[in-house]
């Protein structure tokens, strides 16, 4: 890891203070909703993934209804793919960007790659 203590902060006009850290890309609000979306598509893709397999044990046993488990498959993989789209969307709105810190004045002076 780099060491930038002998960086000083453009704000504060302190030495020794500079190091790296973690900040929200989005505000408070916008990570809330992040959250709100993640949480129940975590959940629907567990659900889905128990219906998945519900339904295809459930064809196993059934002689002639190829035609009402491939239609029950499909709504349950759109379901899935679903709660995907959601929960990508949801880790998008909450994650962190690494950057680097003033530890007196919390000023932000790049970000780290």
């Amino acid at each position: 890891m780099a060491n930038y203590t002998d960086i000083q902060c453009n704000i504060c006009k302190r030495s020794g203070g500079i190091g790296p850290g973690k900040l929200r890309k989005f505000s408070g609000p916008v990570v809330a909703i992040g959250y709100i979306f993640l949480i129940p598509s975590v959940l629907g893709m567990v659900l889905g993934a128990i219906m998945l397999f519900s339904v295809c044990s459930a064809a196993s046993h059934m002689e002639h209804a190829e035609g009402a488990t491939g239609v029950a498959g499909g709504i349950v993989v759109f379901f899935m793919v679903g709660s995907f789209v959601g929960g990508l969307l949801g880790w998008l709105l909450t994650m962190n960007r690494k950057v680097l810190l003033c530890g007196f004045c919390r000023g932000v002076h790049a970000e780290i790659a």
